[in-house]
């Protein structure tokens, strides 16, 4: 387990639409021997209490932590220059996925091919978590965010796997506007009962309409 400064991975000119982490390059040689070859280097990011499983990517010759932006936004809004993270080695072994549920934020292209675009951006991916915001830049801009995955909470990715869409909430017709003088008078006039003399000059008004008919 190692604390560390983190800094966007940006600055080493990393991939950026990934589940990849860099680390120093001491650290990912000590920790090389934890994983059996072929497997996918996890780590936790640990940060005031927020944890992030990522995928270890390679090493650097400094003693920073490099992270996808969409990352360090998963960690909280005070992670600045002089935060350090924690970054520890997972050896657990994570159930592989089988349903993932995401929901659209926001698609600047209707006629875009949803699921292409998010598989596409998916194959970059190791593991995946719920409530987990993922910007998808395609041939147009593209957000989702991860409602649920099957069988846990967090899975590996790899191999079939069930892609569903929710349907999109329908837009709630904006309600009329009144002004407080209206509402004042419309509330006075809900108010307003007549008196009992006033309801007995009603009845016979009713009464002599109807012996005229």
């Amino acid at each position: 387990m190692s604390s560390l400064p983190v800094r966007s991975i940006v600055f080493i000119e990393g991939n950026e639409h990934s589940d990849e982490i860099v680390i120093p390059q001491r650290l990912f040689a000590e920790w090389l021997d934890f994983f059996p070859h072929g497997q996918p280097m996890l780590a936790t990011l640990t940060y005031q209490g927020l944890k992030r499983l990522v995928c270890i990517g390679s090493g650097h010759a400094s003693e920073f932590l490099y992270c996808p932006q969409w990352i360090l936004n998963h960690l909280g809004p005070s992670l600045n220059d002089e935060s350090l993270v924690t970054v520890e080695p997972s050896l657990e072994t994570l159930p592989t996925a089988t349903r993932i549920v995401l929901k659209v934020l926001y698609q600047e292209d209707d006629t875009m091919d949803l699921r292409s675009a998010v598989e596409t951006y998916l194959d970059r991916f190791h593991v995946l978590e719920t409530e987990t915001t993922l910007d998808i830049n395609s041939e147009s801009a593209l957000c989702v965010w991860v409602e649920a995955v099957e069988p846990f909470g967090c899975v590996a990715l790899g191999g079939e796997v069930i892609l569903e869409f929710l349907e999109p909430e329908p837009e709630k017709e904006p309600e009329e506007q009144l002004s407080e003088p209206v509402k004042e008078v419309i509330e006075s006039i809900k108010e307003v009962k007549p008196t009992d003399a006033e309801k007995e000059l009603i009845r016979q008004a009713r009464m002599k309409r109807f012996a005229a008919l």
